[in-house]
């Protein structure tokens, strides 16, 4: 010790003064690879920037190599450190390490020095190169790793006990990191998202500690759209300073390829918005009470706070002209924050039941909502709601199915039962009632990226529907909105938790009308012949619109789609897709009815007790007004043929004489598209089949 006397006070340390230092015995540093020197400090009698300097030796004290200077913390709580002494290249057996004072700005240079450990460090470190060894897929979680000097882009899983980011260094994740014990970041730790993945934190022990902040970031593809979205850590400074980059006017850009415009005010920059010539937000929160989005109401004063969900209309990065509404880009949204770990309860005021709320994703990992859903109160748990901005023109509604445990949609959008880190997503109420949404560590679920395509949900017995404009069906663009109807003897015509109540897109949006209650998938009952599925249509912003419609299964039950306006009926065949175009106009209001189109069920298809089952009608479907009726062994029989439409009215009814076993019927009349019944009687039997016309 030089210069330096031992305190018993306050806990016990070491006075270092001016010039005054600390050093260690005789350290083999041949039979190490490296070691790590730990030990904490603070001020004594005032701060002025002293600090303290560490340094090693191979010559057992005639020479000092310094290494790294650390300034004393701005309170008089103590600073602990890790000095990283990579030994691998070094063969002295005299090897010594020193720590000494940096005096300061004034004559206050007095130290509190404490808490110093030497270890061996046995694992994999960083220092402008992996040694041993890069761990990534081949370290366990009995291994140490630390970034030690330079920058590191971790792309593959990487698996630690205890996981450092050291001063001065960076560690960019763009994959799986697992942290058995303790996470120390004292230099730049980024997880980094992108199209094509994201880095994630993944759970982590209740004994486990996350010391210092990193940098969590949210991907926007070039699409001008809204999402859905919370930050993955609380931030100290303000959304301004995130989210928008610390910019200084609307047309500033500090960052390329970063940030965005968050806006709200005709005045640049007030409260913190980006101006526009409307002045029109960019981002909101739900309130509750009224069930409707509301505008932030500042951005140089909020925060980010983990979890917080919040939808945005998001342009692109700030290189964005305001001025050109067709201008777009993508995006990273950054921001500087603590990481949660632990149980989260989001708790929520009174709510009634059927009402809708954003939740956030609190974790730096995919979570399973099932899994949160379960755990959670008063919400229906069967499904959720994403906001898909790449669905329709500016995004759209996509009910996601939880209970099968897949996460699917009618949509066929990506969206899944795995919320992505930085996502948000709505939920619905079950009962009245003030809701907790209940966050875990083993609800994580690293590595679930959400696919960039993925397939229409299906099932046995089931009608989907999905509206499009026709342009974008022409062209293989997106859908707008879509329902589906899933039928089963176990299901019930009522409403209840088991059907997805269906919250409304800005532009168009589709569901059925059940009993005044808008559903976006509905499970009922076996369809039963005469009855009618209302469905709801809304928020046209174009005139041509295409309906593509696919059943699954219903192989014995006659469907069709009725056009209140054209008056027609388009018949829907089991396990096809049947396409229905169809135009709107501002100037006739019934062509834009919300009713103007139902789903019709027909009779049910059976085989009567006809004498022969070998009987047919060609060509079916009609296309014309005429079709021949074969039946083997009545010729010369007389048989009454009636033909009957959707809605239970004949259309034509005549007696005929069969000829050849074959008889000619020509209705004489137009006959509308659409499915019918043919009912023949001969012989005091009665058979129906159904035709379609087309």
């Amino acid at each position: 010790l030089t210069n330096t006397t031992q305190q018993t006070s306050a806990g016990g340390y070491l006075r270092i003064e001016a010039n005054g230092s600390v050093t260690t015995p005789l350290i083999d540093f041949s039979v190490l690879d490296a070691i790590l020197f730990d030990f904490s400090m603070t001020s004594f009698g005032g701060n002025s920037e002293q600090g303290l300097q560490v340094s090693i030796s191979e010559d057992g004290g005639s020479t000092f190599t310094a290494l790294d200077t650390y300034t004393v913390p701005a309170t008089t709580n103590y600073d602990s450190h890790t000095q990283f002494i990579d030994l691998s290249s070094i063969n002295s057996t005299d090897g010594m390490i020193r720590v000494s004072l940096v005096p300061g700005t004034s004559n206050s240079h007095v130290v509190r020095f404490r808490d110093m450990n030497i270890t061996e460090f046995s694992g994999y470190f960083y220092s402008n190169g992996w040694s041993p060894a890069n761990p990534e897929l081949i370290s366990t979680v009995a291994d140490d790793v630390y970034v030690v000097q330079g920058t590191v882009d971790i792309l593959s899983d990487l698996n630690s006990k205890n996981f450092k980011v050291l001063d001065g260094a960076t560690a960019n994740i763009y994959a799986v990191l697992t942290v058995a014990e303790d996470l120390h970041i004292n230099g730049n730790l980024r997880f980094i998202s992108g199209p094509s993945g994201i880095g994630e934190l993944a759970e982590m022990s209740p004994s486990s500690n996350i010391y210092g902040h990193a940098e969590v970031q949210i991907y926007s593809s070039n699409r001008r759209a809204y999402r859905m979205v919370s930050s993955s850590v609380t931030t100290t400074t303000s959304i301004h300073n995130n989210w928008q980059e610390g910019a200084v006017s609307n047309t500033d850009d500090p960052t390329p390829g970063f940030g965005t415009h968050i806006t709200g005010t005709l005045i640049d920059q007030q409260d913190g918005f980006d101006a526009t010539a409307t002045g029109n937000p960019s981002m909101f929160v739900v309130d509750i009470p009224n069930q409707e989005f509301i505008s932030i109401d500042n951005t140089d004063v909020n925060i980010l706070t983990a979890g917080t969900p919040y939808l945005m209309f998001i342009r692109g990065d700030r290189s964005i002209d305001l001025t050109n509404n067709t201008s777009q880009s993508s995006t990273i949204l950054r921001a500087f924050g603590e990481l949660q770990r632990g149980d989260i309860n989001m708790n929520y005021p009174a709510m009634q039941a059927g009402e809708f709320a954003m939740f956030g994703n609190p974790y730096q990992s995919s979570v399973d909502v099932t899994q949160v859903f379960a755990a959670s109160d008063s919400i229906n748990t069967a499904h959720y709601y994403v906001f898909d901005p790449n669905l329709g023109t500016n995004g759209a509604y996509v009910t996601v199915d939880l209970t099968t445990g897949s996460g699917t949609n009618t949509s066929g959008s990506p969206a899944n039962e795995y919320l992505q880190p930085g996502q948000a997503a709505q939920f619905a109420t079950i009962q009245n009632g003030s809701p907790v949404i209940k966050f875990a560590e083993d609800f994580k679920a690293p590595g679930n990226h959400t696919p960039t395509s993925a397939q229409r949900m299906t099932a046995m017995n089931m009608i989907t529907f999905q509206l499009f404009t026709t342009d974008n069906f022409n062209n293989g663009q997106p859908l707008h909105d879509s329902f589906g109807i899933l039928f089963s003897s176990n299901y019930t015509n009522d409403v209840d938790s088991t059907d997805a109540l269906k919250p409304m897109n800005f532009n168009e949006n589709m569901g059925l009308n059940v009993n005044g209650h808008l559903i976006s998938l509905e499970r009922r009952a076996l369809p039963v012949a005469g009855e009618m599925f209302q469905i709801h249509t809304s928020g046209y912003s174009t005139q041509n619109y295409t309906f593509k419609m696919m059943i699954d299964g219903l192989e014995n039950v006659a469907i069709s789609l009725y056009d209140a306006y054209e008056n027609t009926y388009t018949p829907l065949l089991s396990n096809d897709v049947i396409t229905y175009s169809f135009e709107v106009s501002e100037s006739d209001v019934n062509s834009m009815a919300e009713d103007r189109f139902t789903i019709i069920v027909e009779d049910l298809l059976n085989v009567n007790s006809f004498e022969s089952s070998n009987i047919r009608i060609y060509p079916n479907p009609i296309v014309s007004d005429s079709f021949t009726i074969m039946a083997p062994n009545r010729a010369g029989k007389n048989a009454t043929v009636s033909v009957i439409d959707m809605l239970g009215r004949t259309v034509y009814s005549d007696v005929h004489t069969f000829a050849d076993n074959t008889v000619t019927v020509d209705v004489n009349q137009n006959m509308n598209e659409g499915i019918y019944i043919v009912k023949l009687e001969v012989d005091g039997e009665t058979q129906t089949f159904r035709v379609i016309k087309r």
